[in-house]
């Protein structure tokens, strides 16, 4: 809808490959004119509103290059300043920005990533690379995330901020430098998409663990180690501590996932109808609940001050068998 009113430009954080990919691939799902992508070289600079006549998006990358750390970027303003020349000198009406945010669980140049910050090259790009690359794409990476953020009128964000008159007095193909005002103006809404960006992020478990991690001296792990419970307890905590804060967290089922985990290995000693894990695990809540062992909410199973005789009886129960299949 925005592109039948003004020009549109997609602005992804850039963490990965992927991430101009997985934008295509979204908007050609949904039936969306692909993007015209800028990569900030001059051969792709070109005039906004003939690039975008046919309702094309154009996208480009606000941090200029793939971070390395995983972790936000200074904006590079030369693009930003070439968006916002077509609007001063009224060659568009509006333009449109949409903030993307782009979260990954694991990037697929992790190892990669990990080298170039020990100093090691980057190695040159080539299709032999690529072909040799290819095997990384059978690995898990987990989940990735995409969030498209509400679309921003740069006409209604640069009210007042702007004296657009003094484009007036020049002709319209020929380049005008960015005064002090307008460079002010465009560092301020790239900072501003940055941040966006950071707001529409989702925090995985893994990330909140490695929080954890990083607290703990590298002795205490190499020697004593840290006990899962104490790592469990440590991440809920920062979980609440993050959930506070005001981050989005993607948080996982991960009582179910557990649950799946020890069907499928106690396999062999009960009988489970195949397919019905997650109906069996509701029915096993509601039992729980029935008998006021937990108490389930929309994202919590927690266990009720009454609950403890009941949960370390079945625990004790299920003990032997957990015990057997931890002997070598």
């Amino acid at each position: 809808q925005a592109a039948q009113e003004s020009p549109v430009i997609l602005m992804p954080n850039h963490r990965s490959y992927v991430d101009f990919l997985v934008v295509s691939y979204i908007l050609f799902s949904y039936d969306i004119p692909l993007p015209v992508i800028a990569a900030g070289i001059r051969k792709y600079l070109f005039n906004l509103d003939q690039s975008i006549s046919g309702f094309a998006p154009l996208e480009f990358f606000v941090e200029g290059l793939r971070s390395r750390t995983l972790k936000s970027l200074p904006p590079k303003l030369g693009m930003m300043h070439m968006i916002l020349e077509p609007f001063l000198k009224g060659e568009v009406y509006d333009v449109t920005l949409v903030p993307i945010s782009i979260s990954y669980d694991r990037v697929l140049e992790e190892s990669l990533l990990a080298h170039e910050l020990l100093g090691v090259p980057k190695p040159r790009e080539s299709t032999t690379g690529l072909l040799k690359a290819s095997k990384v794409l059978r690995e898990n990476y987990g989940c990735m995330h995409v969030n498209f953020g509400r679309p921003l009128s740069v006409r209604q964000l640069c009210e007042g901020k702007l004296n657009r008159s003094q484009y007036n007095l020049i002709p319209r193909d020929l380049p005008q430098k960015p005064n002090a005002e307008t460079e002010a103006c465009g560092s301020w809404l790239a900072h501003m998409i940055v941040r966006i960006q950071e707001e529409g992020t989702l925090t995985s478990p893994w990330s909140l663990m490695a929080c954890v991690l990083l607290q703990v001296p590298t002795a205490a792990l190499t020697e004593e180690g840290l006990l899962f419970h104490q790592l469990t307890e440590q991440t809920l905590w920062l979980r609440k501590l993050a959930l506070d804060f005001g981050a989005h967290l993607s948080w996982p089922d991960e009582l179910l996932t557990c649950f799946c985990f020890l069907q499928e290995l106690f396999s062999n000693e009960f009988i489970f109808i195949p397919g019905r894990s997650s109906q069996d695990f509701d029915e096993a809540c509601s039992l729980l609940k029935k008998c006021k062992a937990v108490h389930v909410s929309l994202w919590d199973v927690t266990v009720s001050d009454t609950g403890l005789a009941v949960l370390s009886f079945l625990q004790e129960l299920l003990k032997p068998f957990i015990d057997s299949y931890q002997v070598p």
